[in-house]
């Protein structure tokens, strides 16, 4: 009964090992038997000798050390690979042990090889039979007794035999061994289609610099044997200095209320997709989407450093700001009237970023008074416009042009927030252009000008010409009438 709850207590240890250590650990223990039959065949039990019966022991209790050890330490599959050089050195002690009997050695060669490529390929066969080849040089080196021409006996003949009937085991093995693994092999395949099949589909619900992350760690974590669900779990939150965007469309209900929902859906859906694919493009990571609304955050889980993600962020916001523009002009041209406007804002302080919720669903965030900040400035943009604070203008200053706003109150926010509206990049200002003629001159500052208001004194100055012309014409006409009725 002893025997059987041990089996049973072996069998449910092997449940938790690694495949390849449960594949290997059979043959090891058979072989190993026929090691101790042939090594001590013909030689009398009760009169060993110390170092006879401390090789007894090890060659009965080794593969079982072996299990305990690859199962705690090494329990995958290049481990149960590597701990089969241990028995390529074992197999040297055991041929020199029996002093390089022929067939004794070429039957531990034999098992030895078979073993291992039960579990790998030939070339770390070789690598195991050369292991024990150089052993026994040099136990050969050390003077051990040489038994290599020796007469046909019973322990040839034992060896030979066990040989064989180790051979057919090992076959047999081998063969329920590739039988299982093209089983699982199958079943491995479908299973990572479909993971693959639902893997694309949650990764739309993702910004993709957080499933990479959270690829990367699936992928550190396997290699170290832990578990990923419990490692992000615990994952601990951190405070950074991060560039916030919050934008959203201008009067979006009272726009969506004159259309068709499945035109809503629709422009709704092509402005999203729009944007996240310039926020990608710019490297930012796409906290969520609310509704006609959009929070991006640059700065984690990669930075280029605070002024470079405050550059990337608002050059991202001044392409997204053109695209809505072409977005516009799309839509009339498909007979669908939509003014479609947006308002960003722009912050760059410290958050609080990391995994936020509950065991059952986790969103990875940030939090803190700098995202309110960032979501107040956009509230208080113009239409299209771009309003960035005080803290991300000193930032950026040299290379970006901005009209300064009087300090505005936000919602929240118990003090006066600097803010400014940005006019596009220090590189693209246009020199002044100045014109001059007799009795006329004009300088234009396309950086400073407002154009309606340039287009509206121009008129007025056209039409001041007109009038000048106009009285100088009659004035002209009257003297040529005078000097007529004069003559």
């Amino acid at each position: 009964m002893s025997i059987f709850s041990a089996a049973a207590s072996v069998s449910r240890y092997l449940e938790n090992c690694h495949f390849l250590v449960r594949a290997i650990y059979f043959p090891r223990v058979c072989a190993y038997l026929i090691a101790t039959s042939i090594t001590f065949w013909g030689v009398d039990l009760r009169g060993l000798s110390i170092e006879q019966a401390g090789l007894l022991f090890f060659l009965l209790s080794y593969p079982h050390i072996q299990l305990l050890v690859v199962s705690l330490c090494f329990n995958h599959e290049v481990g149960a690979r590597r701990s089969m050089l241990f028995d390529g050195l074992t197999v040297g002690i055991l041929i020199v042990a029996n002093h390089y009997h022929f067939i004794a050695s070429m039957s531990f060669l034999a098992s030895l090889t078979m073993s291992t490529l039960i579990i790998a390929r030939f070339p770390v066969a070789l690598v195991n039979v050369t292991a024990a080849l150089l052993v026994c040089a040099v136990g050969y080196w050390l003077g051990t007794d040489s038994g290599l021409i020796s007469m046909w006996d019973g322990k040839e003949t034992a060896a030979a035999a066990l040989v064989l009937l180790y051979s057919a085991l090992v076959a047999g093995l081998g063969f329920r061994t590739t039988k299982s693994l093209g089983e699982k092999g199958k079943q491995l395949s479908m299973m990572s289609d479909e993971i693959m099949t639902i893997s694309n589909k949650l990764r739309r619900y993702v910004s993709p610099q957080i499933y990479s992350r959270i690829a990367d760690q699936e992928k550190r974590t396997a290699r170290s044997g832990g578990n990923a669900l419990v490692e992000r779990a615990n994952e601990q939150s951190a405070r950074k200095c991060l560039t916030v965007f919050f934008s959203d469309i201008e009067g979006f209900t009272a726009l969506m209320d004159n259309l068709e929902e499945e035109t809503v859906t629709r422009i709704l859906n092509e402005y999203l997709n729009a944007m996240a694919e310039i926020a990608i493009e710019h490297g930012g990571t796409i906290d969520k989407f609310m509704g006609d609304g959009i929070m991006v955050f640059f700065g984690d889980p990669s930075t280029s450093g605070r002024s470079g993600d405050a550059m990337a962020c608002i050059k991202m916001a001044l392409v997204m700001r053109e695209k809505v523009s072409l977005l516009r002009k799309k839509w009339s041209s498909e007979g669908i009237f939509s003014e479609l406007h947006v308002r960003i804002g722009i912050h760059t302080g410290y958050c609080t970023v990391g995994n936020f919720g509950c065991d059952s669903r986790m969103d990875y965030t940030a939090v803190g008074s700098a995202v309110n900040l960032a979501s107040r400035l956009e509230g208080k943009a113009s239409q299209d416009g771009v309003l960035i604070s005080g803290d991300t203008y000193q930032l950026v200053r040299d290379q970006i042009r901005t009209r300064e706003r009087d300090p505005v109150f936000l919602k929240g926010i118990n003090r006066r927030v600097e803010a400014h509206d940005v006019l596009g990049f220090s590189e693209q200002k246009e020199k002044p252009i100045e014109r001059q003629s007799a009795g006329c001159c004009i300088i234009l500052d396309p950086s400073l000008m407002h154009a309606g208001q340039v287009k509206t004194m121009l008129r007025e100055m056209i039409d001041t010409i007109e009038a000048i012309e106009n009285r100088r014409s009659e004035k002209s006409e009257m003297l040529r009438i005078l000097s007529q009725t004069g003559r």
